[in-house]
């Protein structure tokens, strides 16, 4: 009788994978313990094995696809078995570009929050409040652009703030490699960005800067330079 290969809960907040690569194809007999695909979470990607003896009689979710924990992702059975008829995993939302990494339970750097291809440029309109000029400098988005909502037209932290969402909610065009394909955006990517967004958006942000007078550290500094200990 054929057994179901099930996507499986790598964590508890988990609820969906994305299928990255199938190390078994259709017809390739299976034993205990070899790897039969790998997933990708919002944190890390790692291998699959299979606990069942058999032939990889089909593959219900493709590379590439992103499915629910539990989803049925293929079958394995004896040769020649039918295969009881599964619905089509869900396609994966269409992402923005990144390549997908090698399976390995690694971190990832932050990427810098989607923004507007707008060069940052000196701003000293009197229509644009001093929180909405640095934050806009921060973000690389020229404030002048934007349509103020403060009194009289003044561009306000807020507008910023919204041209930041949009613009991370809009789809970002896609580079292409050097055959031409797009590049595809990984689950983690794409959460790492949704994060990002979120925290720009509804946590207050503020900068506190110390003037400190190093001058004695600085002749320290070169006296230990001039006598070759530093």
């Amino acid at each position: 009788m054929a057994r179901p290969i099930l996507m499986p809960k790598p964590g508890q907040m988990t609820e969906e994978c994305t299928l990255i690569l199938w190390r078994k194809q259709v017809g390739d007999p299976v034993h205990k313990g070899d790897v039969l695909f790998e997933i990708e979470t919002d944190k890390a990607a790692m291998e699959v094995e299979t606990f069942e003896e058999g032939v990889l009689l089909a593959q219900v979710v493709a590379e590439g696809q992103t499915a629910p924990v539990n989803a049925v992702c293929g079958w394995i059975g004896l040769a020649g078995e039918a295969v009881p008829e599964t619905p089509a995993a869900p396609s994966a939302p269409t992402p923005a570009p990144a390549a997908a990494p090698a399976p390995a339970a690694v971190s990832a750097v932050a990427p810098a929050p989607v923004v507007p291809t707008v060069a940052p440029v000196p701003v000293a309109d009197a229509k644009v409040s001093p929180r909405a000029r640095r934050l806009a400098e921060q973000s690389g988005i020229n404030p002048t652009l934007l349509k103020g909502t403060g009194p009289d037209g003044r561009v306000v932290e807020r507008d910023v703030q919204t041209a930041i969402a949009n613009a991370a909610s809009q789809p970002a065009s896609l580079p292409t490699s050097g055959e031409g394909e797009p590049k595809r955006m990984s689950q983690m990517r794409r959460v790492i960005a949704k994060r990002l967004t979120e925290s720009w958006t509804t946590t207050p942000h503020f900068t506190v800067t110390v003037a400190v007078d190093a001058s004695r550290l600085l002749a320290l500094r070169a006296d230990l330079k001039a006598a070759g200990a530093a």
